[in-house]
């Protein structure tokens, strides 16, 4: 019997251990995503994408929608809160296997991946570089200005599940106002590690 060939979505790649970034995956990539054996999906496109959804449920995949326009001058972006958002179930190792991704995988995934590469201590050019190398030939100045700009301290995360990724890749040191507890379910921040 014949191999099913397995065809990666558009702009695939692997951010980190248990971290991809795509562009938005069609019918002919799923025997593909089936061999991630993912645990959830994280869609930064606007509006109800249902090409995916029979896949996600057949395989228990759980589906977060973050659905926000691209960074585009003058005033429209990525808002902090969704950024920080989605950097903190990008770190929360009960996600992964987690993909990411937009409709072209090129700029609303790149700044999120450029954001978690801040968070990963990265230096800012080859974080641009990166960044340019999948946004070609359409590089936007607002989506490098929006990395460059990004506080890694604004980001909110229980340590329990980040400590894996953490030691996978090379994290610079948590700082303690990065950490939110959860005892209380507030997410407050703590001073505790």
């Amino acid at each position: 019997m014949e191999k099913p060939v397995l065809y990666p979505p558009t702009g695939f790649g692997q951010v980190a251990p248990g971290i991809y970034r795509s562009a938005y995956p069609s019918l002919a990539n799923v025997p593909f995503l089936r061999t991630l054996n993912l645990a959830s999906i994280i869609c930064l496109c606007p509006g109800k994408h249902k090409v995916l959804e029979p896949f996600c449920q057949e395989c228990n995949i759980t589906r977060h929608e973050h659905g926000t326009e691209g960074n585009n001058e003058p005033f429209q972006g990525i808002s902090v809160e969704v950024m920080c958002t989605v950097l903190a179930k990008l770190l929360d190792s009960r996600n992964h296997p987690v993909l990411i991704h937009d409709v072209k995988g090129k700029h609303r995934t790149g700044c999120v991946v450029g954001c978690l590469r801040k968070l990963m201590g990265w230096d800012i050019m080859p974080i641009l570089t990166e960044y340019k190398g999948f946004a070609e030939p359409k590089i936007r100045f607002a989506d490098m200005r929006c990395i460059d700009l990004f506080d890694p301290t604004s980001v909110q995360f229980d340590l329990r599940y980040v400590l894996g990724v953490c030691a996978q890749a090379h994290f610079v040191q948590v700082s303690p106002c990065m950490v939110a507890t959860f005892e209380t379910g507030k997410g407050h921040q703590s001073n505790q590690r």
